[in-house]
């Protein structure tokens, strides 16, 4: 296996090394599938030149230090798992990126405190477990001189190569995708872009091999709440159980800063806690378009969006609590809302030969999946579902798996399994545990046969969800 690749996955996992040795003990000696390069970033670059250098560094050591025939057989053990060698570089430029990272963090703080004092910027945070960068890109088109962290940038750094090149003082608002993959990460994001508004798309399972149990998840997710402006705007999905059940171990944190909370709905639930409520009391797709009655401050509205599927709707809805507590106008916002255009891979309608395809490939998550299934029962035709599964559920994963397929099993006429993994075993199991038949299950070894499968079909409905990269296939 060459470095580049090894670089790839190591960025992938997002240059931890205990995940990435654990990618390497499951993978070593195996050939990789694709020729997909890395992204390349400055840390990446950094890392494989740095890389050949220790590779080549260390030969010449041990040719001038030890026995030739030794020196050559550590130098070949050590090609054939070059991969040390990233690692080393990792390690090599760790004090320069401590440094970096304090610097970079004054220099959010000291931009954001200028806008916000000099041109009244209202900064919005965003995060949550699902819909984070659906919602952000839905607020970016229906607020005006809006600025968003751009496709899924939600790291510190991508944050400040936003701030620093790109936001500025024609923009009245921003808004701040925040990741997160550990308690206190949203916290930090918060300290830096000090959001008057903080919207929680909701909390699930996804990432829980990171978080390491739901209840830090949970913990970490209500960071955007509890770490806002005093008297700011807490934006929340009440159709979203972990975050409705949970809002009461938080109310003394939000009552002393003064949080205004807005819930919003699809299934007309409410909360004591919140001040208003937003919420849809109907929809249906019609024409590949959504169309629903939106009900605020006890006035109903006809609305209707290129956007479909249950998750969207929910996208909108926290996207009219942002607008609103901005200060916007109803009317112009519903305007908005109608010519919002669709969002690339995250349940995008497309037509092809004979084909509907539903697009959600960008990523998954339990609760994502589940809508998506959903949103899929709604259309005529052959309904066909290709997936390689979802990732980074610990300990959940296999039982989730199970669910799913069962659900896709009462929805799907045909299903396609992308990959050779546990997950999908499971997913299986829960597919045939009411009688499915085995004919109507696919299982392809990679994303390159997928377009050959879809030759030829004709009055079909195509769920594509998930698109793994290639150190989980």
């Amino acid at each position: 296996m060459n470095l580049k690749h090894y670089l790839l996955i190591f960025q992938l996992e997002a240059y931890r090394v205990m995940r990435f040795l654990r990618w390497i003990t499951k993978h070593m000696g195996l050939k990789p599938e694709s020729d997909k390069q890395p992204v390349w970033t400055a840390k990446a670059k950094q890392l494989y030149w740095l890389a050949i250098l220790i590779f080549i560094g260390i030969s010449l050591s041990l040719l001038c230090t030890v026995n030739i025939f030794v020196a050559a057989a550590i130098i070949a053990i050590l090609w054939f798992n070059i991969y040390v060698c990233l690692i080393l570089a990792l390690a090599a430029i760790k004090p320069y990126e401590i440094i970096n990272r304090l610097r970079v963090k004054q220099s959010i703080k000291n931009k954001i405190k200028h806008l916000k004092e000099q041109y009244h910027l209202t900064v919005i945070g965003i995060t949550g477990s699902f819909g984070k960068t659906s919602s952000k890109m839905v607020i970016g088109q229906i607020l005006p001189k809006c600025h968003v962290t751009p496709k899924s940038y939600n790291t510190m750094f991508g944050i400040f190569k936003t701030i620093d090149y790109e936001l500025n003082k024609r923009y009245k608002f921003f808004v701040c995708e925040m990741g997160a993959y550990k308690r206190g990460d949203v916290k930090e994001f918060c300290q830096l872009v000090s959001p008057d508004i903080g919207v929680l798309t909701g909390i699930n399972e996804q990432h829980l091999e990171r978080f390491g149990s739901i209840e830090n998840t949970i913990q970490a997710k209500f960071e955007i709440l509890t770490t806002l402006c005093p008297g700011g705007t807490g934006i929340i999905n009440l159709d979203n159980e972990l975050v409705k059940n949970n809002l009461h171990r938080f109310q003394k944190a939000l009552q002393e800063k003064r949080i205004y909370l807005i819930g919003y709905s699809l299934n007309g639930n409410t909360s004591e806690y919140c001040k208003d409520i937003i919420a849809i009391n109907s929809w249906h797709i019609e024409n590949g378009k959504s169309t629903f009655d939106l009900s605020y401050k006890d006035k109903n509205y006809k609305v209707t969006t290129s956007l479909i599927g249950k998750a969207h709707l929910s996208n909108i809805l926290a996207a009219i609590a942002v607008a609103m507590s901005c200060g916007q106008n109803i009317d112009e916002v519903i305007e908005r809302i109608r010519k919002v255009k669709q969002i690339p891979h995250r349940l995008e309608l497309k037509s092809a030969p004979g084909m509907t395809i539903l697009d959600d490939t960008y990523s998954s998550n339990p609760s994502g999946f589940r809508e998506a299934l959903d949103t899929l029962k709604q259309f005529a035709g052959t309904k066909v579902l290709i997936t390689p599964g979802i990732v980074e559920l610990g300990d959940k994963a296999l039982e989730i798996h199970k669910e799913i397929g069962s659900l896709a099993a009462s929805i799907c006429d045909e299903i396609v399994l992308v990959g050779n993994s546990h997950n999908l075993n499971a997913m299986k199991e829960g597919i045939f545990s009411s009688g499915y038949s085995t004919e109507k299950v696919t299982q392809l070894a990679g994303r390159a046969k997928i377009q050959e499968f879809l030759q030829h079909k004709a009055n079909t409905v195509v769920l594509m969800e998930n698109d793994l990269p290639d150190q989980y296939l």
